[in-house]
């Protein structure tokens, strides 16, 4: 499909997709188009009010038993929806867009007969007749026409002139159209629907999005406060997919496809770099996570720097260590080495290395390299020779590339006029020096002329040989410098930024220059501009100044989780050092601390006073885990995906990334609270203190004189989910583990056996063990489901009386001090459960009274073999299920909840739900969204 770009040398070859429609466009209005082929009940509820005429109401159209969304039960044939969608979503977009259809009032921009003329012109135009693989020849789709005629987006621009002054109005009509047609496209489709199909209807939506958008602002067409950036690239390069496992087969790391996913919001990048072919080195990646690659880890007891070339086995060369050591130790600043070149006694190229002190003024050129490529030394300050001839024969490249006027060259130098840094010859190995040469690194980058970026996967490849494009891709997504932590801050401080390729090194702001004046001429470059452009400002743009220092904090947080996510370290007590530096906290202070997790206790608290004070109370609303110190255990261990890769795809970069933005912006707090939930925790020596609601949990047993849990292993061990009463209300909640709900996506059902066993109903235990509270920081809103802490209360709260034993340790009355225990997920339980839940309810009850549990628990107390156990775990089985087949025949309601909670075929096992959902009761009540606690 040419709507979407490929590199030169694609590892695929170009998807084609098939033209399928029965008939053609009709030319009306386009959001009845369903209504006029009577296929109403293919458009999900959700999407009615773009498709209700404007002479009805949505409720009206709704109530009609031939507009009920029937597709989930009774499929469309896959022919037809295909056939249906590519009329409506390819050939009527198109002749939308081009100004040709009725609006809703069945008036036109164009004349009748001019719009049948360009819509039959569609078919002949983007319908291409091609001979397939098999030799078959067959009708495609092409994007040509868009391509080629680079009038095709003024044409689109000259039709919105056409409406004159409701221009304004058009543009968010063709916001609408596209908005409708991505979510049909990616909400309403068969598991079935043809791939190359649907990523052809994809594409177009991207292709005319971003051109619409780009030919509106050069040509100052006010676009009405919409945004045209949409999630074309929805459900592309899927998990476990085809398209996946090809990439992977080909060297790239899950961590690097998931990264893409992740962060790659066009259809076109991920397309390309679905495409795109490595080289390099061979890694293993097969203890790679998809939150971080590992491959790139190194171990400094094996360690062996590379030489420039496998062939070569020159000497290692040293640099004066105490040169280096006497620089850091007597002056404020660094050292740097004056390179000279000279032929060597082997006839090949080699450079003398002399440290000299760092001047103000001085220019030089800072090397920025990954460890695992061969050009570190963990035991000393000394690389292969041929390594150092070849950083000082670059930077000499660079030099001439970038020398101008305006560059102090002495005319009389005899060599490289720039210095050169490099952390491998000028830090020192002995830890003192080391740390000396750590908290001066800032600066090194800070104050460099330019960093040179030396990637061996990039200097595989001539820049000359590369479009620009593929030079930003190449970087930006499949580096390993991408990856590491390290090389973050250093892309980040760097006054100039080039990476070197086989040829030469490239700035990527030059790249990105070049790929902007393509996108300008084809839309299908510029959405990848737009990708890569994001990349550049998240790793360029640390340090712009912002007026509001607080939102410029706030705003790091967000960007310093999304930018640390996908990398790694090999050192876990780095990581806090990379973060002062990005947030521009105090370093010195950070690196006193020689524990990783001291460490990182001190940039929290740096955080917290650049904030004012304070941090996000959303941190608490996390999976990951936290630091294993008093009044630090509130706050995350690590920012790094990888860190936390044992304890399974729980939380990814999205939900980590929420931890710190204000999502519940404008939400509304209940009607029986006075004060708002502070969106804001201050750290206290006791924990995080915030503001805000929850849930006091409590259980109940069914009976005065029953326990907790009457009926031990009459039915086996499953929590997936626990029915909460909420007594304020009488309704009933769902309340489910976040570690338990997100693994069983990827677990097998006996997975899913032994780890409900080994839990033992783990939610169910903490809430009867009491003081369980849950923490919400918003109010719980009809369908959806939230994120909410579940904690526990310090032993001195007192739940009958309000009262604590010691007020200064334990705080006021109206402060309460909790420990986290899980993160649970809290919901109002849909109509059919809150059906099932009180007829679970009723038949425990009826269970609970009757002489069969009475007598379970009398022959389970004095039961002296296994034999007898049985017996009395069968009698009381079997009143269950007798209490549940009565229930089943006289309740259809309960049967038709039953049916709409859990699906069919329950009927001869639903009574195991009994004594697992209700052996006992679990009530809860309001906390006021005033509550201040002290979280640790």
């Amino acid at each position: 499909m040419d709507l979407l770009l490929v590199p030169p040398d694609a590892t695929l070859s170009r998807q084609r997709a098939r033209y399928v429609c029965t008939e053609q466009w009709d030319g009306g209005a386009f959001f009845t188009y369903a209504r006029r082929q009577g296929r109403m009940r293919t458009i999900p509820a959700r999407l009615r009010q773009y498709t209700t005429p404007t002479s009805a109401s949505t409720s009206d159209v709704d109530l009609r038993g031939e507009d009920e969304f029937t597709e989930p039960v009774w499929q469309t044939p896959q022919a037809e929806q295909e056939a249906f969608l590519q009329t409506w979503l390819f050939f009527g977009l198109l002749a939308e867009f081009f100004g040709l259809n009725e609006d809703g009032s069945g008036e036109r921009l164009v004349d009748a007969d001019t719009a049948q003329t360009e819509i039959a012109a569609l078919y002949k135009d983007y319908v291409q007749d091609a001979t397939d693989e098999s030799g078959t020849r067959s009708n495609y789709l092409t994007g040509a026409p868009m391509l080629l005629a680079k009038d095709a987006p003024l044409r689109i621009v000259a039709r919105l002139r056409l409406a004159g002054p409701n221009i304004e109005q058009r543009v968010q009509h063709l916001h609408r159209c596209l908005t409708f047609s991505c979510s049909l496209l990616h909400g309403a489709i068969h598991a079935a629907f043809d791939p190359a199909l649907k990523t052809s209807i994809a594409a177009l939506g991207e292709l005319l999005s971003t051109g619409f958008a780009t030919a509106c602002a050069l040509q100052r067409i006010p676009r009405a406060g919409v945004s045209f950036s949409f999630a074309w690239a929805d459900r592309y390069l899927e998990p476990h997919s085809t398209l996946e496992q090809h990439m992977l087969a080909r060297g790239w790391c899950i961590s690097d496809v998931e990264r893409i996913r992740s962060t790659h919001q066009g259809l076109g990048t991920r397309h390309y770099l679905s495409h795109m072919r490595t080289r390099g080195p061979a890694r293993d990646h097969s203890s790679c996570s998809k939150d971080g690659c590992v491959a790139f880890q190194i171990d400094a007891s094996t360690y062996r720097p590379s030489h420039a070339q496998s062939e070569c086995a020159c000497r290692l060369q040293f640099v004066d260590a105490a040169a280096v050591l006497r620089v850091l130790q007597e002056t404020a600043v660094y050292p740097v080495l004056h390179m000279q070149k000279h032929p060597g006694a082997d006839g090949e190229s080699a450079a003398a290395a002399v440290v000299e002190p760092y001047a103000e003024g001085m220019p030089y050129v800072a090397i920025s390299h990954v460890w695992a490529h061969g050009m570190g030394n963990p035991t000393a300050n000394a690389l292969p020779a041929c390594q150092i001839a070849k950083v000082a024969t670059l930077v000499s490249q660079l030099q001439t590339a970038t020398s101008s006027a305006n560059e102090a060259v002495p005319d009389n130098a005899s060599g490289p006029t720039y210095r050169v840094w490099i952390d491998t010859l000028l830090c020192p190995i002995q830890p003192g020096g080391k740390k000396l040469a750590l908290q001066r690194i800032p600066d090194v980058y800070r104050n460099a002329t330019h960093v040179l970026v030396l990637d061996a996967s990039l200097m595989q490849y001539s820049a000359d040989d590369l479009l620009p494009e593929e030079i930003l891709l190449r970087i930006f997504s499949s580096s390993a410098w991408m990856r590491r932590l390290w090389t973050l801050q250093e892309g980040a401080l760097a006054q100039s930024l080039y990476f070197q390729f086989a040829d030469h090194a490239v700035a990527p702001a030059d790249a990105l220059a070049k790929l902007y004046a393509k996108g300008l001429a084809d839309a299908r470059y510029m959405r990848i501009w737009q990708d890569m452009s994001t990349e550049h400002v998240h790793l360029r743009g640390w340090f712009r100044s912002i007026d509001d220092q607080e939102s410029a904090s706030t705003l790091s947080l967000v960007n310093l989780q999304r930018a640390l996510h996908f990398r790694t370290v090999s050192n876990p007590a780095d990581e806090p050092l990379c973060i002062a530096t990005l947030l521009s906290l105090d370093q010195t202070y950070v690196m006193a601390a020689s524990h990783v997790q001291d460490r990182m206790a001190r940039v929290w608290a740096l955080v917290a006073e650049k904030l004012g004070g304070s941090v996000p109370a959303r941190v608490l609303f996390s999976s990951d885990e936290t630091l294993d110190i008093p009044g630090w255990r509130w706050a995350p261990r690590s920012l790094l995906g990888a860190s936390h890769a044992a304890n399974g795809p729980v939380m990814d970069v999205h939900h980590r990334i929420m931890r710190f933005r204000d999502w519940r912006s404008g939400d509304t707090v209940s009607d029986n609270t006075t004060t708002s939930t502070s969106d804001t925790g201050t750290p206290t020596p006791w924990g995080l203190r915030v503001q805000m609601g929850g849930y006091m949990l409590r259980s109940v047993p069914l009976l005065p004189d029953l326990p907790l849990h009457p009926w031990e292993c009459v039915a086996g061990s499953r929590e997936d989910f626990i029915y909460v009463k909420h007594e304020a209300s009488g309704r009933w909640l769902r309340l489910m583990d976040v570690y338990r709900m997100e693994m069983a996506r990827t677990w097998s059902a006996e997975e899913r056996r032994l780890y409900d066993a080994k839990a033992d109903n783990r939610l169910c235990r903490l809430i009867d063990g009491g003081r369980q509270a849950l923490l919400c920081d918003v109010h719980l809103h009809e369908g959806h489901a939230h994120p909410t802490l579940m904690v526990q209360l310090e032993h001195a709260w007192d739940q009958q009386s309000g009262t604590r034993t010691d007020e200064e340790k334990y705080g006021t009355r109206h402060t309460l001090r909790a420990r986290r225990e899980r993160m649970v997920i809290l919901e109002w339980a849909s109509p059919a459960h809150a059906v099932v839940a009180d007829g679970l309810k009723e038949l425990a009850l009826q269970v609970a009274n009757s002489d069969a549990t009475t007598q379970f628990l009398d022959d389970m107390a004095n039961a002296t073999d296994w034999n007898q156990g049985r017996r009395a775990l069968e009698t009381v089985q079997e009143v269950m299920k007798a209490a549940m087949a009565a229930k089943w025949t006289s309740d259809p309601a309960f049967v038709d909840a039953v049916w709409d909670s859990r699906g069919p075929n329950m009927e001869d096992v639903l009574w195991a739900e009994i004594p697992m959902r209700f052996s006992h009761r679990i009530v809860c009540d309001d906390v006021s969204a005033s509550q201040v606690w002290l979280v640790d």
